[in-house]
């Protein structure tokens, strides 16, 4: 029996990832199943008819009706919500809890089409309102009411300029820690930066183009996240298989990537490098959020990989891999490996290398000194306690700093803990 995912597609941010993701995939299944792509019409008029989302159902949350994309996809679309103004508890009270039931009826609708749900996949940005705010109260509202329900985060954490981003991530990693089973983070700044070192000198690149590369980027990242739901594999693993394997320890479920080859995503161009030279980019100076990899031990790893590649010559790599990975020696499965034949587009071998361990500590004591920075001279705090306890920004901050004080410790015991772990999928 398929394994389904429900899509939580929340704000402007998650609407254009979700976007970019489904062009990706709809473009792959072109090139894999030519027979099989339905017409605009036919997507209207039957809900079957979308053979490359069968698995995955998509619902939509935004504050706009009118710039909404693919809305056929969509097996429900809540437009019209109250914007937030960038504010995370504006976005949570006013855009979120205020609307509790209609939201609770339509995700649980859904819920019970499907067969065999395995996940909730929340898609959102952390740094604006609706993102931070209203995807912070429906992570509480699946907690609540499919507490057995596995739940994923894939969060896009605010740039270095946006003056309120600090304070809005912080006060939903505060949720995400309670509530979220394993969260992947993107970093914006990384996302630039990465862009930026890939196209000096081309004049093409701009502000605009930058937004658009960025979302191509994490679409990308998230199709091979979600390869199972569409492909076979050699060696398959469901999202919940991967991210169940990648969280060792309960409160520890922060993940990160580096993906490679990433060239081609960026300057659209057909790359054939070598599995080798791919091995060698799938690095944390590489990885898709600002990571500092100076004394890094890792809890656990996990290595997607699509093409034309063998399971010989990965594990060979992997091996190679493992030696230059300072690693904790209780968790003997520290590398999983996923194998798909179906390359991405223009790519003919791909690689995502997720990771779960203290270099994420590098991102979160920035992430602290920037909202410390904004919190020392009380900037904006007025336009928060409107709708929240001025309390919930230290308790906040307080969740932040114990994070990194488990990842620490965690990553320091080289032998079996006393405590118990979660149960691994294998």
């Amino acid at each position: 029996m398929p394994k389904e995912i429900i899509s939580l597609e929340i704000g402007k941010c998650g609407h254009e990832i979700g976007t970019a993701f489904t062009n990706n995939i709809i473009q792959e299944w072109a090139v894999y199943n030519p027979l099989e792509i339905p017409t605009e019409s036919e997507r209207k008029s039957n809900e079957s008819a979308n053979p490359f989302l069968s698995d995955f159902k998509k619902i939509l949350f935004s504050s706009s009706s009118s710039e909404i994309h693919q809305r056929s996809l969509y097996s429900s679309i809540i437009s019209d919500i109250p914007e937030a103004s960038h504010n995370w508890a504006k976005g949570y009270l006013q855009s979120g809890q205020s609307h509790g039931e209609e939201f609770l009826d339509k995700i649980t609708t859904i819920a019970e089409q499907c067969e065999s749900l395995d996940n909730f996949l929340l898609i959102h940005s952390i740094g604006g309102g609706l993102g931070s705010g209203l995807g912070s109260f429906l992570l509480n509202l699946l907690s609540d009411h499919f507490p057995e329900i596995f739940r994923i985060n894939f969060s896009v954490l605010p740039e270095n300029s946006y003056e309120v981003g600090p304070y809005n991530a912080v006060l939903a990693m505060k949720e995400m820690t309670e509530y979220a089973d394993c969260v992947y983070q993107i970093d914006n700044q990384a996302l630039l930066d990465i862009i930026k070192k890939n196209t000096e000198g081309n004049p093409e690149i701009n502000a605009s183009t930058n937004y658009i590369t960025m979302n191509n980027i994490i679409a990308s990242y998230l199709s091979d996240l979600t390869c199972s739901i569409r492909y076979q594999g050699l060696l398959g693993m469901s999202l919940k298989e991967i991210s169940s394997n990648l969280v060792p320890f309960p409160n520890l479920q922060y993940v990160s990537a580096a993906k490679a080859p990433i060239s081609s995503i960026i300057n659209n161009i057909h790359d054939d490098k070598s599995l080798v030279q791919i091995f060698n980019e799938i690095t944390d100076e590489n990885s898709l959020i600002k990571l500092s990899s100076k004394n890094s031990v890792y809890l656990a790893n996990a290595l997607i990989f699509r093409g034309n590649a063998t399971i010989y010559d990965i594990q060979a790599n992997t091996n190679r891999l493992k030696n230059s990975h300072k690693m904790v020696g209780w968790n003997p499965e520290n590398f999983k490996l996923a194998l798909y034949n179906e390359s991405p587009l223009h790519i003919p071998i791909s690689a995502l290398k997720l990771s779960n361990g203290n270099s994420i500590n590098s991102y979160f004591s920035s992430l602290k000194q920037r909202f410390l920075k904004l919190h020392k001279k009380k900037s904006f705090i007025s336009s928060y306690t409107q709708y929240m306890d001025s309390s919930l920004f230290s308790s906040s901050l307080s969740s932040l700093e114990e994070l990194m004080e488990r990842y620490t410790a965690n990553t320091q015991q080289l032998e079996e803990p006393t405590f118990s772990r979660l149960k691994m999928i294998v």
